[in-house]
């Protein structure tokens, strides 16, 4: 069995988490001899080259689409270059392509285009939940590979989506829907091979760290302007203190208490007064902040840029290194997002 997994995301397109579903079928098919070829960075050349060269049984795609254009590949520039259904049946005609998963949003009208070119087509009908792509891309090449038919699997997978309370836009087209591509017992001496051209986008981390970069420096100015302006604050609050101070301010407090109680009282000298304590220990934090954490972790995100951009030249295990630093930047910015 030899899976096709292409994936793209093109430059300012949302940021859409394909190592997870790359991941998450390779895990699904564990136990099966499996040829998984991986065309991450999706050019249109690529996908012609890997499909004119191999005999492929199922194309995935994991990425953006729109009803209109069709699937989003990359251009030699990075952005993005649609790919019309007449485009995508032209190269699939007469490749004897099983199955094909279009795991992206709006891809019902590719899917139709290219009906009479694949077995069975698996395609949205409006924008996807990245969750419901997961658990689709889990459950359904768990079916698969127990054996079930494409029919049964997809009918399973939307099942658990339901399950998970989320919202089901996945549809169906092809006339081979009963066919099994696995047989029903599970090998547990197969082995899923890897093919392509790597596990991971480096393209698609180079405009990710690109915004985290833009997104700090926002975050710097916008700590110069703060420290700026509490610092002006602090230095009135203590002018307006030495004023206050030098002309026996508390000898006026009977008068403005009774003609201005609701405004000014002792408790709110005594909240203005601990407000004022306070200022220079928040501009420190600040500026600490701006000073020092900020620029290390603008420094360090350059770093990783250049290293992502001289990936080509690293050794295997240190690509897998930074591939696994990269990971764990993406999970702490969701995180935190969340």
């Amino acid at each position: 069995m030899r899976i096709l997994f292409v994936s793209a995301n093109p430059d300012w397109t949302p940021r859409l988490d394909l190592g997870d579903e790359m991941r998450t079928l390779m895990k699904s098919l564990s136990g099966h001899d499996v040829r998984l070829m991986l065309l991450p960075a999706a050019q249109l050349e690529d996908l012609k080259v890997a499909i004119e060269g191999n005999d492929i049984d199922i194309v995935h795609f994991s990425g953006h689409a729109t009803k209109e254009e069709g699937l989003l590949f990359r251009n030699k520039n990075g952005m993005k270059e649609a790919i019309a259904p007449a485009k995508l049946r032209e190269l699939l005609d007469g490749k004897g392509v099983k199955l094909a998963i279009l795991n992206a949003c709006e891809t019902l009208a590719t899917a139709e285009g290219i009906q009479d070119t694949v077995g069975a087509i698996v395609a949205t009908t409006q924008e996807l939940d990245d969750r419901a792509a997961q658990v689709l891309t889990k459950v359904f090449y768990t079916e698969l590979g127990d054996g079930a038919s494409v029919e049964a699997a997809f009918d399973s997978a939307l099942e658990s989506i339901k399950t998970a309370e989320l919202q089901n836009v996945y549809a169906k087209t092809g006339d081979s829907f009963d066919q099994s591509l696995f047989p029903a017992s599970v090998d547990f001496e197969g082995e899923l091979t890897v093919e392509g051209q790597g596990d991971w986008d480096k393209y698609f981390y180079v405009s990710y760290l690109d915004e985290q970069i833009e997104s700090l420096h926002k975050d710097l100015d916008t700590n110069r302007i703060m420290f700026s302006v509490l610092l002006g604050l602090g230095l009135l609050f203590g002018v307006w203190m030495w004023l206050a101070l030098d002309i026996e301010f508390k000898s006026l407090l009977p008068l403005l208490k009774e003609e201005w109680s609701f405004l000014v009282n002792e408790p709110l000298l005594d909240w203005l007064v601990a407000v004022g304590a306070g200022i220079p220990a928040f501009i420190a934090l600040l500026q600490r902040r701006l000073t020092v954490q900020g620029n290390e972790h603008l420094n360090s995100l350059k770093q990783l840029k250049r290293m992502v951009r001289e990936a080509d030249d690293m050794s295997p295990e240190l690509r897998t290194r930074l591939h696994k630093i990269l990971e764990m930047s993406l999970r702490g910015a969701d995180t935190n997002a969340g």
